[in-house]
């Protein structure tokens, strides 16, 4: 009983990180830019008015569009691996390969959020 209640809690938590808010990525040099002549700084300047590298580019677009996809491909992973995971019925095998699936699939969101925080963090930068 014990252990069904962890799987659950464990199930609810990652499906929480579906409904989370975007991550961003700390900016630690926030107020670097802000006193004395910026402007000799590459570091300083920004083009926010990029098609491709932009705040709305293409590739801000393409990571949108494939991590949203990935969400929706994870919930549906979740879900099938939790009903193979119930109707199991104690076969060792299967609950194996559903508690696998459950795994791999929370860890494949977790990469997809901090890739998503990442290039975040690299495309403001450019």
């Amino acid at each position: 009983m014990m252990r069904r209640a962890v799987i659950s809690l464990c199930l609810v938590l990652a499906m929480g990180l579906l409904v989370t808010p975007q991550a961003f990525a700390y900016d630690f040099f926030t107020g670097a830019c802000s006193g004395g002549d910026s402007s000799a700084s590459s570091v300083c300047q920004t083009s926010s008015n990029d098609p491709i590298t932009g705040p709305n580019g293409v590739i801000r677009k393409v990571a949108n569009i494939v991590a949203l996809a990935a969400g929706v491909v994870a919930v549906i992973m979740i879900i099938v691996a939790g009903m193979q995971y119930v109707t199991s019925g104690g076969d060792p095998g299967k609950t194996k390969t559903a508690k696998n699936i459950i795994i791999y699939t929370v860890i494949g969101l977790v990469v997809i959020v901090l890739t998503d925080s990442i290039l975040g963090f690299v495309l403001s930068k450019l």
